[in-house]
């Protein structure tokens, strides 16, 4: 698939999502990562929130981090996954967590990051 089939499919996502309000916001390379992967887009959090959900219920969540590679998410350090490209571009971070049992990608825009 190229690159612009995966944005079309990214964008397809994020609309029949239950945060579409953020559409507009959204720049290709999210659409990008959300169709090239199993990720859904998650919304807005803050950096400092999703660290000390990790720091005090990761053994509810079991929350991994990642990075985007070669079209694919490579699970790497919560460290790693705040200094990839797409981080320090555009506040893009990657995680999952299991929900019902099942491992749950996500996509998120950092906001109030300093």
């Amino acid at each position: 698939m190229n690159v612009k089939k995966a944005i079309e499919l990214g964008k397809e996502k994020v609309r029949n999502g239950y945060v579409s309000e953020q559409f507009d916001d959204l720049n290709d390379k999210v659409f990008e990562i959300l169709g090239y992967t199993e990720a859904d887009y998650y919304g807005t959090d803050e950096i400092d929130s999703l660290k000390r959900k990790f720091d005090t219920e990761n053994d509810i969540y079991d929350m991994k981090f990642y990075q985007y590679t070669n079209l694919e998410l490579v699970e790497c350090s919560f460290g790693k996954a705040i200094s990839t490209t797409e981080y320090k571009n555009d506040n893009i971070f990657i995680f999952s967590e299991m929900e019902d049992e099942k491992r749950q990608y996500y996509v998120t825009i950092i906001i109030n990051n300093e």
